[in-house]
């Protein structure tokens, strides 16, 4: 599933209807799917150095991602 769909339907789940369980589950799929958007911008960032170089708010991004514990995710909705 693309990225966009994914990130509309956990956007978008109505989380009133959810029990206890189902909750939990649909709060798991978004952190992983958040990490994994994550990751990718990780990437991006650090596949353009010369990019990053003339923007201190990519820089800034670029440091803040390097601190997060994006850990080991299998792609969207893993």
């Amino acid at each position: 599933m693309p990225d966009e769909s994914l990130t509309d339907r956990l956007v978008n789940t109505d989380v009133s209807a959810l029990n206890g369980a189902e909750l939990r589950a649909h709060l798991e799929a978004v952190d992983q799917h958040l990490k994994h958007l994550q990751r990718s911008e990780l990437e991006l960032l650090e596949g353009s150095p010369e990019v990053v170089a003339q923007n201190p708010q990519l820089r800034d991004r670029l440091d803040y991602l390097r601190t997060l514990d994006l850990g080991e995710v299998s792609g969207p909705g893993s």
